[in-house]
């Protein structure tokens, strides 16, 4: 896994989850917003996993479905077991 996509992944799927499941909680009109900013943080946090795992950016659509895509990217194997992008063609 590369080194330098790992701080991301964590703070976008983290913080993503969080604001998702704090705009549930809170509700009115401040949820929806918590949510769409949730949703956005954690699929960037998806395309930040893809891309340390060597895959392809657009793998970060599995974000769309939640927990169950995160899983996805979780079950996929690792381009870049060493660390090092080099010879990684997506």
């Amino acid at each position: 896994m590369i080194a330098s996509h790992q701080k991301n992944t964590n703070i976008g799927v983290g913080l993503g989850l969080v604001l998702n499941f704090g705009g549930v909680v809170v509700g009115g009109g401040i949820g929806p917003l918590m949510q769409l900013a949730g949703t956005c943080l954690f699929i960037w946090g998806c395309y930040s996993y893809a891309k340390a795992k060597g895959r392809h950016g657009a793998w970060a659509l599995l974000g769309f479905l939640s927990i169950f895509g995160l899983i996805g990217l979780a079950l996929m194997k690792d381009r870049c077991p060493d660390g090092d992008p080099v010879g990684v063609t997506s």
